[in-house]
């Protein structure tokens, strides 16, 4: 889910992510802000659990692939984690040609909403 997003201050409380999902999830508070990267500590944890992310995009500043990722709020991350579960049913129900088995009734509605998101995309353009 890019996004615009300001520059986050010294104080400021984000929520953070490990890529598995499961080991580092909580808040975490900015210790330090400058002109390229911020630094978050996750609270109730270590001095260990700090981490460096680029201002401009909120990716982990690291020489290999990142172990974090970084949201402005819980809620953030779980409407991108809906998000993607939405996407991959959607997905995957198209990719196997379940749409075979669908009816007039269903058809239909999956047209009206694909039909709403085409004049949504042409009044923006």
């Amino acid at each position: 889910m890019e996004q615009s997003r300001q520059k986050p201050q010294k104080g400021d409380k984000l929520y953070i992510v490990g890529w598995n999902h499961t080991k580092t999830q909580g808040v975490c508070t900015v210790i330090s802000s400058g002109p390229k990267y911020f630094e978050v500590h996750v609270d109730g944890q270590s001095d260990y659990y700090k981490t460096k992310f680029y201002q401009e995009r909120w990716n982990e500043k690291t020489e290999y692939s990142g172990n974090y990722v970084i949201y402005s709020s819980k809620e953030e991350y779980l409407t991108e984690e809906e998000e993607i579960r939405i996407r991959s049913f959607i997905r995957q129900f198209v990719s196997y040609g379940k749409f075979n088995s669908l009816g007039i009734e269903h058809l239909k509605k999956i047209e009206e909403i694909l039909l709403s998101v085409k004049e949504q995309a042409n009044v923006q353009t």
